[in-house]
């Protein structure tokens, strides 16, 4: 294990503790749940960690802050008018993030993803979740948390360029309007996570694959999944026990 890895594991299990505690729902996701079932802890190239939470839970999450340990912080929107992101960031202050912008991470951090009740993925919900995700993209380049790649698709490249013309602000109305649209709070078939980096196709799930949970060991300790985390893994990863080729092995976040 990495000291990088090392610290933010330190954070997932203070969080998981405070949920514990006050009863609160959450799971390893992504690539966190891929690592805790293929390797019983990190992928070994892998530096961050994920987890989603019901939208309530979530919620109730962030009003616990003042309990927090001195050194961990939430990062979010509500707290920081240049965050660009729908989800939040659990930091250990006392571990500065390196960065080379002016704004960045308070400091290294797990991801904490907002899992919405939301209207079944057709092409209305599908085309509101891409213009989310490319609002999303343009946000980070603003602030500077992204570099500016060009989309490979054209309508994505389109979309880029006319809604880069806009304001930091603007865009943050238009988002949260576009998430409005997905959001419907009596569903009880589909959760969608709109701040995932994703297509629409991996960010909207069935809500029974977390009707129910399990602990899975992730580095020594247990942790809770989702009870349908082999299909979460299996439609997302594929044959998610094979290891990618050598090419791939590396990480997306530094």
């Amino acid at each position: 294990m990495t000291h990088e890895q090392g610290y933010i594991l330190e954070i997932l299990k203070i969080f998981s503790k405070i949920c514990d505690t006050y009863h609160l729902r959450y799971y390893l996701a992504g690539g966190t749940l891929l690592g805790a079932v293929r390797h019983q802890g990190f992928i070994p190239w892998d530096d961050d960690i994920d987890v989603s939470m019901p939208l309530s839970d979530f919620l109730k999450f962030q009003e616990l802050s003042d309990i927090f340990p001195e050194n961990i912080e939430i990062q979010s929107e509500d707290n920081d008018p240049n965050y660009p992101f729908v989800f939040i960031k659990l930091c250990d202050i006392s571990h500065p993030f390196p960065t080379k912008n002016a704004y960045g991470p308070k400091g290294v951090y797990i991801d904490i993803f907002p899992l919405l009740p939301a209207k079944e993925l057709k092409l209305g919900t599908q085309f509101c979740f891409n213009i989310i995700s490319v609002i999303n993209y343009i946000l980070q380049i603003k602030v500077g948390w992204a570099v500016w790649i060009p989309y490979k698709k054209r309508v994505a490249r389109i979309g880029f360029w006319i809604l880069n013309y806009l304001s930091f602000n603007r865009l943050k109305k238009i988002r949260k309007k576009l998430i409005n649209y997905i959001y419907n709070p009596d569903s009880k078939k589909t959760f969608c996570s709109p701040g995932g980096a994703y297509t629409a196709k991996k960010e909207f799930f069935p809500i029974e694959w977390f009707e129910g949970t399990r602990r899975m060991l992730f580095e020594g300790m247990y942790f809770t999944v989702p009870v349908g985390w082999e299909s979460y893994l299996s439609r997302n990863y594929g044959n998610y026990m094979e290891l990618p080729s050598l090419e791939e092995r590396h990480s997306r976040h530094h």
